[in-house]
């Protein structure tokens, strides 16, 4: 099962590739990434026309994100029209021939689940995603861009060991 993890953001996204659990590829998409001849001119469409592309490049079956739809969220407000649009253009993505399900998740939570602590920082997430993929995104991509990366990975991972443990108990 492959497994595509989304950070969404008002400049950066960040996205996570697992394959079976492990690490497959992750990159931080930013909205300076020239739009390309044929893109939509429309930030939000050509936002989820690369997601799609990337969808099929990796054939992802499963999508997860890191959702910004909860009140306790800062970010909800001072960005509350972009990530709404943001919001509606990854649940689009279950349109998708290939995509089964999507999976949201509020930052704190995912954080716990991960990590065992909701305020848990990006230090804490990155060293545990060194141990359980061999990889260190704050360290190869940089506090910024490593960030997005890291929160596009932890989402992915959590809902990878969510989808075993379901599939462990049935």
């Amino acid at each position: 099962m492959i497994i595509m993890g989304i950070d969404p953001g008002s400049s950066s996204t960040g996205v996570a590739f697992l394959r079976d659990g492990a690490w497959l590829w992750g990159a931080c998409l930013t909205s300076r990434d020239p739009p390309g001849p044929t893109a939509p001119s429309d930030p939000i469409a050509r936002w989820f026309v690369r997601l799609a592309a990337l969808i099929r490049k990796y054939q992802a079956t499963v999508v997860a994100y890191e959702s910004y739809e909860y009140q306790g969220n800062k970010r909800t407000t001072a960005n509350a029209p972009l990530m709404w649009q943001q919001v509606g253009a990854v649940r689009c993505l279950l349109t998708l021939p290939l995509v089964s399900s999507l999976h949201a998740h509020e930052p704190g939570v995912w954080r716990q689940q991960l990590t065992g602590d909701r305020r848990a920082g990006d230090q804490l997430v990155d060293r545990i995603l060194q141990h359980r993929l061999g990889v260190s995104l704050l360290n190869v991509h940089g506090q910024t861009t490593g960030s997005h990366i890291l929160d596009a990975t932890g989402v992915a991972l959590v809902t990878w060991d969510t989808l075993a443990l379901l599939k462990h108990a049935t």
